[in-house]
Formats: C-alpha cells, structure tokens, sequence
C-alpha cells in the first residue's frame, strides 16, 4: 500500500509524525484526540502515519509525544517499490513521478505556516559585503523567485546506503527538482523548508519537515534533564486531574515536573531532590517557565526520598525517574533506595493515589520487588528507550480496585 498527499474536497493530508521506541502506543492515542485516521498500511520503527484534516495542521504541531512532524507527498514499502539493484535513476525515476505532489505540499506548507499573519520568518541573508545595488537586485531576485527556499534532505539506511552514492544523488535530484518545481529553490544553508528523501529497508518516503526544531525541544525548559517525550509518555498514564496535588520526589532538574504542568497546568505540584545543585538548576527552570505560565503552582524543597517530610495519605500522584546508576550516584546501594522509597511512596499516597515510576532495564525486578513489598500493585509495564538505553515505566497503585482510565495496550 502506498500514500500520497492529494488535495480533496475535504482538504485531507498525509502525515507521519516520528517517536521514540515504545513510544507509539502513547503517540497513536494522542494522535486519536485530534481526530485523525491512522495509517496501519505502512509500518515503520519509530514512524506513525496518519490522514488528517488540513485545518488540524497547525495543531499538530502541539503534539507532546513525538519528535517531528512531516507532510507526506509519497511513502510505500521498500518491497514493493523498486527493483532489487537499487540505482540513483531508479529513485529519480520515482521522484520525478512524485514532484507534483510533492509540490502541492510545498505550496500548502507556503499557505500554512509562511503566508499568514503567524508566519514563520526566513533567516535575514547578509549582504554586507555588497553594494547597494547588489543588494537591491538580490532581492529583486528573491521576491521573483519566492522567499520559500527548500533544502534537501538525504537519509539512507540499509541496502540503500551500499548502493547509492549520496552526493552525486543530491546533484541529481537537485537539477531535477530545480527544473520542475517552479517558484523554489534548492539551497545548501539558510532554507526554511526541509524537503526529505527516506530510503530504509522498511520504507521509502518523500516529504516535507513542518519544523527545523524537533518538537521535543521545549521552550519552557532552561535546562534538560530527562527526555521531554518520555516524560510526558508518563504524564499521560498518570491521568493528573484539575486539584490534584502530584510530587517528584527526585526531580532533578525538574523537567517532569515541567512536562506535566505544561500537560496538565491546574494541579499543584511539589519537587524534591537531596541534590540542592539540582534544586538551583530546577528553581531556574521553574522560574523560566512561569514567565510564561505564571498562573502554575510548582513548589520546590530540598529532601530525601526515602524520608520525605510530608503527611500521610495526602498525594494524589507520583511521578518520579528512579536512578539507575547511569548518571547519578546514591549514598546507599539501588536497591535499597528503591526499597525504602516505595515504603515511603505508598504512606503518601492517597487512597485511590497511583504512582508512575521509570526505571532502567537493569534495575526493573529491583523496582518490582520493592513495589511488591510495599504493597502497590503494578497496572501496566511499558518499554521506551532513552537514547541507547533501555527503560521501563510502571504504572503502581495503591488500592487493588483502582482501575487504569487510559486505555493503552502494554508493550
């Protein structure tokens, strides 16, 4: 089955947007909330497709659980697609079919996100080394031309990569594409569109990249702890609700925290580290981010998970990233920490409180062993990875009645 992005009567688009392992249950369920029809068609590691309505385009771009967001003019199985002596004319065979389309996303993308009162803003060309006049004609040439300027981006995997050579391929489409697609050129640097050819085993794909910054970069954030992508994986299972008091008793620099008043902004939610460097690191997070959303209780204090200065019974949620020995040392051994920090979790959490714990690969029976002693019965288990290493989160309760009210297949 293949896909392309066609103008309809109802102004339908093609999307893939792209996550981390793991990760795409979370991102199809959040996907769904926006109303879109997911492709099943074409599957991909760490790509999720979809059929969306165009006027949705700009919401997307509000997704919390994935990394990028492209407009598809064209993707389809690898096996179905070309012969098995894969060439540079077999591809440009292929893309020269596709150019229409993937110029009639060009122009929606133009439409979208660079004509409108929001538009996004080309990077300023420096003409300080020429003359007025040079300048002047520049420009003239620039409105001629369209101040959409597309740089094409290459990525090979697999077979492809031991049989195409990748600079003269860039040539190649760049002569085809130049004489083509009217209105656009093709450029080396300063492009505010990334027009992408992805040749995998899995998949062959054309299209166009809807931001230059991965969506995963949060501007709410000063300084970046754990994966913002990953944290909000966890906010999600967690099912925070308005009033509800939610704690990070190791939270670092606080980017959990952040993720999750940015998600869910009217609970209170209180951070706590015995590293008061990371405390220092977490207030000025805090304090950029309530510069723009300056309504959002978050209180930070200094303390000792397995200690924790607070009353019995009164949170709602836990969210935490347990170490494991990666990147922070601890006075007393893992296990021992996840041991008493589990007791400590279940003497504060309300009657119907859940906790959502992440852990690394290595310390996942440790984790168990200490849930299951400290009586919270674990609802789901689910796999992600955290750059190369492998993780776990795990959804906890402490009432064996409480149901899960997010309805996500286990990994």
């Amino acid at each position: 089955m293949s896909i392309r992005a066609t103008q309809t009567k109802d102004s339908y688009i093609n999307i893939c947007v792209t996550c981390g392992r793991g990760l795409k249950p979370f991102v199809q369920m959040e996907l769904l909330h926006y109303k879109v029809n997911l492709e099943d068609d074409i599957s991909a590691e760490g790509k999720v497709f979809a059929t969306a309505k165009r006027s949705l385009l700009k919401d997307l771009l509000s997704l919390h659980l994935v990394e990028r967001v492209f407009l598809v003019a064209y993707a389809k199985g690898t096996q179905e697609n070309l012969p098995s002596t894969l060439t540079e004319s077999n591809l440009l065979v292929l893309l020269e079919e596709q150019l229409p389309q993937v110029e009639w996303v060009l122009k929606l993308w133009k439409q979208e996100f660079y004509d409108d009162e929001n538009k996004t803003q080309p990077r300023k060309r420096r003409h300080s080394s020429l003359s007025s006049d040079k300048v002047h004609n520049e420009k003239a040439n620039d409105d001629e031309m369209s101040d959409i300027r597309v740089r094409a981006s290459i990525k090979l995997t697999g077979g492809w990569r031991s049989r195409l050579d990748e600079d003269k391929l860039r040539k190649l489409i760049t002569s085809l594409f130049s004489s083509t697609v009217k209105g656009y050129r093709i450029v080396d640097d300063e492009a505010n569109v990334t027009f992408n050819i992805i040749c995998s085993d899995e998949l062959v794909m054309l299209a166009v990249l809807l931001t230059p910054i991965p969506l995963s970069i949060r501007k709410y954030v000063n300084s970046f702890g754990l994966r913002s992508t990953v944290c909000a994986a966890m906010v999600l299972l967690a099912s925070i609700q308005p009033g509800e008091i939610v704690l990070d008793p190791l939270c670092g620099v606080g980017a959990l925290l952040l993720e999750a008043a940015n998600i869910c902004p009217h609970a209170f939610y209180v951070g706590m580290d015995i590293d008061q460097s990371q405390i220092n690191k977490a207030m000025l997070n805090v304090e950029h981010y309530q510069e723009i959303a300056a309504n959002t209780s978050i209180q930070l204090v200094r303390g000792d998970a397995q200690g924790i200065p607070l009353v019995h019974g009164t949170i709602d949620v836990i969210l935490t990233d347990l170490p494991f020995g990666q990147k922070h040392r601890v006075p007393s051994s893992l296990s021992a920490l996840y041991e008493q920090s589990c007791v400590e979790f279940n003497r504060l959490l309300s009657k119907q409180g859940r906790a959502v714990i992440l852990t690394g690969k290595s310390m996942l029976s440790s984790l168990k062993a200490a849930c299951s002693k400290a009586r919270l019965f674990i609802s789901s288990e689910h796999f992600v990875t955290l750059g190369r290493t492998e993780a776990y989160i795990l959804h906890v309760h402490k009432c064996g009645k409480y149901e899960l009210s997010s309805h996500l297949s286990t990994d």
